[in-house]
Formats: structure tokens, C-alpha cells, sequence
């Protein structure tokens, strides 16, 4: 579906927000090609925003939603990441900015070295529980081909230390 408004009159996608079990993740569209996203800890109602480059329709969005912004986060430094720091933290002055201690991030407040876990409301980064629900699933569905070969999947995702929570396939 293709948006316009008086901000993008070219048109712009229409955003599909996604929910986990306590996740909300809303696409915030912004410039006329690209995307910010708010994370929100449903149960908290606390929420990040990764790479915040228009801030009025940040702000928007976190005031439609009803959620306090807890942190930013910042790919990297280019304005069209990071363009709305400033502004944000203007309007959310206890919001944390987060991003590489190899990049001048505007407003960084929270510099991060490789792989350092974040929390924002009761949200942290790295749960690998695929593994462990999929093998006790299997003790319990033993001719289930589908769920076997789910199983195995994981444990070579898990082998080659990469991660079981995006792009896997589907058990039907």
C-alpha cells in the first residue's frame, strides 16, 4: 500500500508492526525510502527507537502508541540515522543514545563495544531458548518430520553461532 501525506508527497509504505510475546516492533516511515523502528516492552509500556532520522514522526509515533521513550539507538552516524537524535533528547531528556564507540553519533550518550547487552523495560537482546522448546517438542511429537527438521536447523544455526530468533523456517 503506498502512503501520501503533505511529508511524502511521492507516497510512502504503509507500516505492519509486528508483536512477539511483550514485544511491539512499529516501522516508522521517514524521509521517502526508509525506516525507523520503535520497539515498545509491552508490559512496561517503555520503548527504544532505532535510528531516528525524521524526529517529528518519531515523536508521533511514541505519542500514538503511548509509550515513554527509554533509549536511541543509532546504526551509525549519518543523518539519515541519526538525524532526529538531538531533537529527541531534547524532548526526552532521561533517553539514553546508543551506539558504536567507532562512530561520532550525534547526542551519544552510551558509547558500545561488540556485543554488550542493552535492556530497555524488561527487554534484553540474546534469548536462544529455539533449541531447548524444539527439543523437548520433539519428546513429545516423535513423527513429526516438520518439527525434526526444525530441530535440526537450530542446532546448526546454534553450531555455527548464529541466530535462531530471525529467518527461520516455518513448522506447519
Amino acid at each position: 500500500m503506498d502512503v501520501t501525506s503533505p511529508r511524502y508527497p511521492r507516497g510512502h509504505s504503509a507500516p505492519q508492526p509486528c508483536h512477539f510475546a511483550g514485544v511491539k516492533i512499529l516501522p516508522i516511515p521517514v524521509l521517502s525510502n526508509n525506516y525507523s523502528y520503535l520497539v515498545i516492552d509491552t508490559s512496561s509500556g517503555q520503548a527504544a527507537v532505532i535510528d531516528p532520522s525524521d524526529p517529528l514522526a518519531v515523536q508521533a509515533a511514541i505519542e500514538e502508541e503511548g509509550v515513554m521513550l527509554e533509549a536511541i539507538f543509532c546504526t551509525h552516524k549519518h543523518w539519515d540515522h541519526s538525524g532526529g537524535n538531538t531533537a529527541l533528547r531534547q524532548q526526552h531528556g532521561s533517553c539514553k543514545v546508543y551506539g558504536s564507540t567507532l562512530d561520532a553519533i550525534p547526542e551519544l550518550t552510551n558509547p558500545l563495544a561488540d556485543r554488550e547487552k542493552v535492556s530497555v523495560g524488561c527487554l534484553t537482546r540474546g534469548h536462544e531458548y529455539a533449541l531447548e522448546c524444539l527439543t523437548f517438542a520433539s519428546l513429545l511429537e516423535l513423527d513429526n518430520p516438520a518439527l525434526e527438521q526444525k530441530l535440526q536447523w537450530a542446532t546448526q544455526q546454534r553450531q555455527e553461532k548464529r541466530s535462531t530468533t530471525w529467518g527461520s523456517p516455518a513448522v506447519t
